[in-house]
Protein backbone atom coordinates (compact mmCIF):
# COMPACT_ATOMS: atom_id res chain seq x y z
CA UNK A 1 0.00 0.00 0.00
CA UNK A 2 1.17 3.41 -0.91
CA UNK A 3 1.42 5.84 1.91
CA UNK A 4 -0.50 9.03 1.37
CA UNK A 5 1.65 12.10 1.07
CA UNK A 6 1.27 14.39 4.07
CA UNK A 7 -1.03 17.31 3.44
CA UNK A 8 0.74 20.56 2.83
CA UNK A 9 0.43 23.09 5.60
CA UNK A 10 -2.20 25.66 4.80
CA UNK A 11 -0.75 29.16 4.43
CA UNK A 12 -1.75 31.73 6.99
CA UNK A 13 -4.90 33.56 5.99
CA UNK A 14 -5.50 37.26 6.62
CA UNK A 15 -7.64 36.73 9.73
CA UNK A 16 -4.93 34.53 11.29
CA UNK A 17 -2.33 37.26 10.69
CA UNK A 18 -4.70 39.71 12.35
CA UNK A 19 -5.06 37.40 15.36
CA UNK A 20 -1.29 36.87 15.75
CA UNK A 21 -0.60 40.59 15.39
CA UNK A 22 -3.40 41.43 17.82
CA UNK A 23 -2.09 39.14 20.55
CA UNK A 24 1.58 40.15 20.13
CA UNK A 25 0.95 43.88 20.03
CA UNK A 26 -1.53 43.75 22.91
CA UNK A 27 1.05 41.97 25.06
CA UNK A 28 3.72 44.53 24.11
CA UNK A 29 1.36 47.43 24.87
CA UNK A 30 0.43 46.23 28.34
CA UNK A 31 4.03 45.18 28.96
CA UNK A 32 5.29 48.70 28.21
CA UNK A 33 2.70 50.26 30.50
CA UNK A 34 3.70 47.95 33.35
CA UNK A 35 7.44 48.36 32.70
CA UNK A 36 7.06 52.16 32.63
CA UNK A 37 6.58 52.17 36.42
CA UNK A 38 10.27 51.42 36.94
CA UNK A 39 11.49 54.44 34.92
CA UNK A 40 11.73 58.10 35.85
CA UNK A 41 8.83 60.46 35.15
CA UNK A 42 9.74 61.67 31.65
CA UNK A 43 10.35 58.21 30.20
CA UNK A 44 7.46 56.76 32.20
CA UNK A 45 5.00 59.12 30.49
CA UNK A 46 6.45 58.34 27.06
CA UNK A 47 6.39 54.56 27.61
CA UNK A 48 2.84 54.70 28.92
CA UNK A 49 1.80 56.71 25.87
CA UNK A 50 3.53 54.23 23.52
CA UNK A 51 1.89 51.27 25.24
CA UNK A 52 -1.48 53.00 25.03
CA UNK A 53 -0.87 53.68 21.31
CA UNK A 54 -0.16 49.96 20.76
CA UNK A 55 -3.39 48.94 22.50
CA UNK A 56 -5.56 51.53 20.71
CA UNK A 57 -4.10 50.79 17.27
CA UNK A 58 -4.26 47.03 17.55
CA UNK A 59 -7.81 47.18 18.92
CA UNK A 60 -8.75 49.03 15.74
CA UNK A 61 -7.02 46.40 13.60
CA UNK A 62 -8.75 43.70 15.65
CA UNK A 63 -12.13 45.20 14.78
CA UNK A 64 -11.11 45.21 11.11
CA UNK A 65 -10.27 41.51 11.45
CA UNK A 66 -13.83 40.88 12.63
CA UNK A 67 -15.25 42.33 9.39
CA UNK A 68 -18.51 40.53 8.43
CA UNK A 69 -18.78 39.20 11.99
CA UNK A 70 -19.68 42.47 13.73
CA UNK A 71 -21.72 45.52 12.59
CA UNK A 72 -19.96 47.85 10.09
CA UNK A 73 -20.14 50.72 12.58
CA UNK A 74 -17.52 48.88 14.65
CA UNK A 75 -15.51 47.11 11.94
CA UNK A 76 -15.26 50.17 9.67
CA UNK A 77 -15.97 53.51 11.38
CA UNK A 78 -14.77 52.90 14.94
CA UNK A 79 -11.96 50.65 13.70
CA UNK A 80 -10.57 53.42 11.48
CA UNK A 81 -10.84 56.01 14.27
CA UNK A 82 -8.83 53.76 16.60
CA UNK A 83 -6.22 52.84 13.97
CA UNK A 84 -5.51 56.42 12.92
CA UNK A 85 -5.68 57.97 16.39
CA UNK A 86 -3.50 55.21 17.85
CA UNK A 87 -0.94 55.58 15.07
CA UNK A 88 -0.82 59.34 15.71
CA UNK A 89 -0.13 58.62 19.39
CA UNK A 90 3.23 57.06 18.53
CA UNK A 91 4.33 60.52 17.41
CA UNK A 92 3.07 62.05 20.67
CA UNK A 93 4.98 59.49 22.75
CA UNK A 94 8.17 60.39 20.84
CA UNK A 95 7.59 64.05 21.70
CA UNK A 96 7.30 63.07 25.37
CA UNK A 97 10.51 61.03 25.07
CA UNK A 98 12.33 64.16 23.83
CA UNK A 99 10.98 66.23 26.73
CA UNK A 100 8.31 68.02 24.67
CA UNK A 101 4.61 68.34 25.41
CA UNK A 102 2.14 66.39 23.25
CA UNK A 103 0.79 68.42 20.33
CA UNK A 104 -2.40 66.82 19.02
CA UNK A 105 -4.08 69.74 17.23
CA UNK A 106 -3.11 68.76 13.69
CA UNK A 107 -3.07 65.00 14.19
CA UNK A 108 -6.56 65.12 15.71
CA UNK A 109 -7.78 67.23 12.78
CA UNK A 110 -6.29 64.68 10.39
CA UNK A 111 -8.02 61.80 12.22
CA UNK A 112 -11.32 63.71 12.24
CA UNK A 113 -11.11 64.49 8.51
CA UNK A 114 -10.25 60.85 7.76
CA UNK A 115 -13.21 59.63 9.81
CA UNK A 116 -15.61 61.95 7.98
CA UNK A 117 -14.33 60.73 4.60
CA UNK A 118 -14.65 57.10 5.69
CA UNK A 119 -18.25 57.73 6.75
CA UNK A 120 -19.03 59.49 3.46
CA UNK A 121 -17.59 56.70 1.33
CA UNK A 122 -19.36 54.02 3.33
CA UNK A 123 -22.79 55.37 4.15
CA UNK A 124 -23.34 57.87 1.30
CA UNK A 125 -21.17 56.67 -1.58
CA UNK A 126 -20.10 53.15 -0.73
CA UNK A 127 -16.63 52.60 -2.20
CA UNK A 128 -14.13 50.24 -0.58
CA UNK A 129 -11.24 51.22 -2.86
CA UNK A 130 -11.49 54.93 -2.00
CA UNK A 131 -11.71 54.13 1.72
CA UNK A 132 -8.59 52.00 1.52
CA UNK A 133 -6.74 54.68 -0.45
CA UNK A 134 -7.69 57.36 2.11
CA UNK A 135 -6.59 55.17 5.02
CA UNK A 136 -3.34 54.19 3.30
CA UNK A 137 -2.36 57.79 2.57
CA UNK A 138 -3.14 58.92 6.12
CA UNK A 139 -1.19 56.02 7.65
CA UNK A 140 1.74 56.83 5.35
CA UNK A 141 1.68 60.42 6.63
CA UNK A 142 1.51 59.39 10.30
CA UNK A 143 4.28 56.80 9.97
CA UNK A 144 6.36 59.37 8.12
CA UNK A 145 5.76 61.92 10.88
CA UNK A 146 7.07 59.51 13.53
CA UNK A 147 10.10 58.63 11.36
CA UNK A 148 10.82 62.35 10.89
CA UNK A 149 10.56 62.98 14.66
CA UNK A 150 13.06 60.26 15.41
CA UNK A 151 15.61 61.93 13.12
CA UNK A 152 14.99 65.46 14.42
CA UNK A 153 15.72 65.40 18.15
CA UNK A 154 16.01 68.98 19.52
CA UNK A 155 18.54 68.13 22.21
CA UNK A 156 20.87 65.54 20.66
CA UNK A 157 21.86 63.99 17.30
CA UNK A 158 20.00 60.81 16.26
CA UNK A 159 21.38 57.69 17.92
CA UNK A 160 21.63 54.20 16.44
CA UNK A 161 18.55 53.14 18.42
CA UNK A 162 16.53 56.08 17.11
CA UNK A 163 17.54 55.20 13.56
CA UNK A 164 16.41 51.60 14.08
CA UNK A 165 12.96 52.71 15.26
CA UNK A 166 12.84 55.25 12.43
CA UNK A 167 13.59 52.41 10.01
CA UNK A 168 10.59 50.48 11.41
CA UNK A 169 8.26 53.41 10.77
CA UNK A 170 9.88 54.01 7.38
CA UNK A 171 9.23 50.37 6.47
CA UNK A 172 5.54 50.68 7.35
CA UNK A 173 5.31 53.93 5.39
CA UNK A 174 6.83 52.16 2.37
CA UNK A 175 4.39 49.26 2.72
CA UNK A 176 1.38 51.56 2.53
CA UNK A 177 2.94 53.51 -0.33
CA UNK A 178 3.27 50.26 -2.29
CA UNK A 179 -0.30 49.35 -1.35
CA UNK A 180 -1.56 52.72 -2.59
CA UNK A 181 0.29 52.46 -5.89
CA UNK A 182 -0.84 48.86 -6.40
CA UNK A 183 -4.51 49.70 -5.84
CA UNK A 184 -4.34 52.73 -8.12
CA UNK A 185 -2.83 50.60 -10.89
CA UNK A 186 -5.04 47.55 -10.39
CA UNK A 187 -8.18 48.32 -8.33
CA UNK A 188 -10.04 45.26 -9.68
CA UNK A 189 -7.51 42.95 -7.94
CA UNK A 190 -8.78 44.09 -4.54
CA UNK A 191 -12.22 42.46 -4.22
CA UNK A 192 -12.75 42.50 -0.44
CA UNK A 193 -10.95 43.92 2.61
CA UNK A 194 -9.81 40.58 4.03
CA UNK A 195 -9.04 38.85 0.72
CA UNK A 196 -6.29 36.22 0.96
CA UNK A 197 -4.05 37.79 -1.66
CA UNK A 198 -0.24 38.29 -1.80
CA UNK A 199 -0.78 42.03 -1.38
CA UNK A 200 -2.77 41.53 1.82
CA UNK A 201 -0.17 39.14 3.23
CA UNK A 202 2.52 41.70 2.40
CA UNK A 203 0.61 44.62 3.95
CA UNK A 204 -0.65 43.03 7.14
CA UNK A 205 2.38 40.79 7.69
CA UNK A 206 4.75 43.71 7.05
CA UNK A 207 2.75 46.00 9.35
CA UNK A 208 2.88 43.36 12.09
CA UNK A 209 6.66 43.06 11.78
CA UNK A 210 6.99 46.85 11.61
CA UNK A 211 5.00 47.32 14.83
CA UNK A 212 7.02 44.72 16.68
CA UNK A 213 10.35 46.03 15.36
CA UNK A 214 9.54 49.66 16.15
CA UNK A 215 8.29 48.80 19.65
CA UNK A 216 11.32 46.61 20.40
CA UNK A 217 13.63 49.37 19.16
CA UNK A 218 11.73 51.93 21.22
CA UNK A 219 12.21 49.80 24.33
CA UNK A 220 15.96 49.71 23.61
CA UNK A 221 15.84 53.52 23.28
CA UNK A 222 14.27 53.79 26.73
CA UNK A 223 16.80 51.38 28.21
CA UNK A 224 19.71 53.31 26.64
CA UNK A 225 18.32 56.59 27.98
CA UNK A 226 17.94 55.04 31.43
CA UNK A 227 21.55 53.81 31.37
CA UNK A 228 22.74 57.27 30.29
CA UNK A 229 20.90 58.78 33.23
CA UNK A 230 22.50 56.31 35.63
CA UNK A 231 25.92 57.19 34.24
CA UNK A 232 25.16 60.89 34.56
CA UNK A 233 24.05 60.41 38.16
CA UNK A 234 27.30 58.54 38.86
CA UNK A 235 29.38 61.32 37.28
CA UNK A 236 27.72 64.45 38.68
CA UNK A 237 27.57 66.17 42.01
CA UNK A 238 24.05 65.91 43.39
CA UNK A 239 23.88 69.49 44.69
CA UNK A 240 25.46 71.52 41.88
CA UNK A 241 25.08 69.27 38.83
CA UNK A 242 28.79 69.70 38.02
CA UNK A 243 31.15 66.76 37.59
CA UNK A 244 32.06 65.05 40.84
CA UNK A 245 35.66 64.44 41.87
CA UNK A 246 36.00 61.01 40.26
CA UNK A 247 34.46 62.04 36.93
CA UNK A 248 36.51 65.24 36.81
CA UNK A 249 39.78 63.35 37.29
CA UNK A 250 38.84 60.80 34.60
CA UNK A 251 37.92 63.49 32.06
CA UNK A 252 40.99 65.55 32.92
CA UNK A 253 43.28 62.56 32.41
CA UNK A 254 41.78 62.09 28.94
CA UNK A 255 42.32 65.76 28.12
CA UNK A 256 45.91 65.61 29.36
CA UNK A 257 46.54 62.54 27.17
CA UNK A 258 45.08 64.44 24.22
CA UNK A 259 47.30 67.43 25.05
CA UNK A 260 50.37 65.18 24.84
CA UNK A 261 49.47 64.46 21.23
CA UNK A 262 48.33 67.95 20.20
CA UNK A 263 50.85 70.01 22.15
CA UNK A 264 48.13 72.42 23.33
CA UNK A 265 48.60 72.72 27.08
CA UNK A 266 45.59 72.92 29.43
CA UNK A 267 45.24 75.17 32.46
CA UNK A 268 43.75 74.23 35.82
CA UNK A 269 41.77 76.50 38.15
CA UNK A 270 40.98 75.83 41.80
CA UNK A 271 38.17 78.05 43.11
CA UNK A 272 37.45 78.31 46.84
CA UNK A 273 34.48 80.19 48.30
CA UNK A 274 35.73 82.75 50.82
CA UNK A 275 34.21 82.76 54.32
CA UNK A 276 31.96 79.82 53.48
CA UNK A 277 31.84 78.67 57.10
CA UNK A 278 30.57 82.13 58.09
CA UNK A 279 27.71 81.83 55.60
CA UNK A 280 26.75 78.44 57.06
CA UNK A 281 27.01 79.66 60.65
CA UNK A 282 25.16 82.97 60.10
CA UNK A 283 22.47 81.98 57.60
CA UNK A 284 22.23 78.20 57.92
CA UNK A 285 23.35 75.25 55.81
CA UNK A 286 20.55 75.88 53.32
CA UNK A 287 22.14 79.22 52.51
CA UNK A 288 25.49 77.49 52.14
CA UNK A 289 23.98 75.11 49.60
CA UNK A 290 22.44 78.05 47.71
CA UNK A 291 25.84 79.75 47.67
CA UNK A 292 27.51 76.67 46.16
CA UNK A 293 24.79 76.40 43.52
CA UNK A 294 25.16 80.09 42.66
CA UNK A 295 28.93 79.73 42.21
CA UNK A 296 28.49 76.61 40.07
CA UNK A 297 26.03 78.44 37.79
CA UNK A 298 28.42 81.35 37.29
CA UNK A 299 31.28 78.99 36.49
CA UNK A 300 29.16 77.13 33.94
CA UNK A 301 28.06 80.38 32.29
CA UNK A 302 31.48 82.05 32.26
CA UNK A 303 33.53 79.11 30.97
CA UNK A 304 33.43 77.47 27.54
CA UNK A 305 31.24 74.49 26.75
CA UNK A 306 34.24 72.18 26.29
CA UNK A 307 35.91 73.24 29.57
CA UNK A 308 35.69 70.61 32.32
CA UNK A 309 34.16 71.97 35.52
CA UNK A 310 33.61 70.07 38.74
CA UNK A 311 33.01 70.29 42.45
CA UNK A 312 36.09 68.89 44.12
CA UNK A 313 34.70 68.76 47.62
CA UNK A 314 33.14 71.05 50.24
CA UNK A 315 33.29 74.64 49.00
CA UNK A 316 36.05 73.97 46.47
CA UNK A 317 35.52 73.89 42.71
CA UNK A 318 37.92 72.88 39.98
CA UNK A 319 38.14 73.49 36.24
CA UNK A 320 40.41 72.27 33.45
CA UNK A 321 40.57 74.55 30.41
CA UNK A 322 42.08 72.95 27.27
CA UNK A 323 44.49 75.03 25.21
CA UNK A 324 44.81 77.94 27.68
CA UNK A 325 48.08 79.86 28.17
CA UNK A 326 49.50 81.90 31.05
CA UNK A 327 48.24 85.28 29.84
CA UNK A 328 44.72 83.99 29.33
CA UNK A 329 44.47 82.44 32.80
CA UNK A 330 44.86 85.81 34.52
CA UNK A 331 42.03 87.35 32.49
CA UNK A 332 39.81 84.32 32.99
CA UNK A 333 40.41 84.28 36.75
CA UNK A 334 39.52 87.98 36.97
CA UNK A 335 36.36 87.44 34.91
CA UNK A 336 35.24 84.48 37.05
CA UNK A 337 35.84 86.36 40.29
CA UNK A 338 33.96 89.42 39.01
CA UNK A 339 31.01 87.39 37.73
CA UNK A 340 30.56 85.67 41.09
CA UNK A 341 30.88 88.93 43.05
CA UNK A 342 28.41 90.70 40.75
CA UNK A 343 25.76 88.03 41.33
CA UNK A 344 24.71 88.35 44.97
CA UNK A 345 22.83 85.58 46.72
CA UNK A 346 19.41 86.85 47.89
CA UNK A 347 18.00 85.18 51.01
CA UNK A 348 14.94 86.62 52.75
CA UNK A 349 15.54 89.99 51.06
CA UNK A 350 19.15 89.95 52.29
CA UNK A 351 21.94 90.17 49.72
CA UNK A 352 25.03 88.08 50.36
CA UNK A 353 28.03 89.10 48.27
CA UNK A 354 30.03 86.01 47.46
CA UNK A 355 33.76 86.16 46.94
CA UNK A 356 36.17 83.50 45.79
CA UNK A 357 39.89 82.87 45.80
CA UNK A 358 41.30 81.34 42.63
CA UNK A 359 44.48 79.38 42.14
CA UNK A 360 45.68 78.62 38.63
CA UNK A 361 48.41 76.73 36.83
CA UNK A 362 49.25 75.94 33.21
CA UNK A 363 50.55 72.50 32.28
CA UNK A 364 54.15 72.20 31.15
CA UNK A 365 55.21 69.95 28.28
CA UNK A 366 58.15 68.43 30.15
CA UNK A 367 55.95 67.37 33.11
CA UNK A 368 52.43 66.98 31.78
CA UNK A 369 50.82 65.24 34.73
CA UNK A 370 47.49 65.71 36.55
CA UNK A 371 48.99 65.52 40.04
CA UNK A 372 51.70 68.05 39.21
CA UNK A 373 49.17 70.44 37.65
CA UNK A 374 46.84 70.09 40.63
CA UNK A 375 49.71 70.60 43.10
CA UNK A 376 50.78 73.85 41.43
CA UNK A 377 47.19 75.12 41.22
CA UNK A 378 46.74 74.29 44.91
CA UNK A 379 49.89 76.26 45.83
CA UNK A 380 48.56 79.17 43.76
CA UNK A 381 45.22 79.00 45.60
CA UNK A 382 47.01 78.99 48.95
CA UNK A 383 48.97 82.08 47.89
CA UNK A 384 45.75 83.81 46.69
CA UNK A 385 44.05 83.17 50.06
CA UNK A 386 47.11 84.30 51.99
CA UNK A 387 47.30 87.53 49.95
CA UNK A 388 43.58 88.18 50.56
CA UNK A 389 43.99 87.84 54.33
CA UNK A 390 46.83 90.37 54.49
Amino acid sequence: MKKEAPALLMPLDTRTIFLITFVNTLIMGFGLILAARTYERLIRRSMTSWGRACIITITGWGLVGLRDLIPPLFSIVIANILIHFGTAEFYQSLRLFDGQSPYRRYTNLLVLATTLLIIIFFYLYENLIIRILISSVVLMALYGLSAWKLNHCPSEPPSTMRRIVSLGFGLMMAIYLIRTIYILISPESFPIMLANTPLQFFVFGGTSLGFMGATFGYLLMCNSHFNDQLKQMADTDVLTGLYNRRAFIDLSQREINRARRSGQMPAMFLIDVDDFKTINDQYGHGAGDEALCSVSRQLSHALRSHDIVGRFGGDEFIALLPGTGDQETEKIAARLSQAITDTPLVLNKTEIRLKVSIGRAVAQKDRLDFNDLFHRADLSLYEAKRTRLK
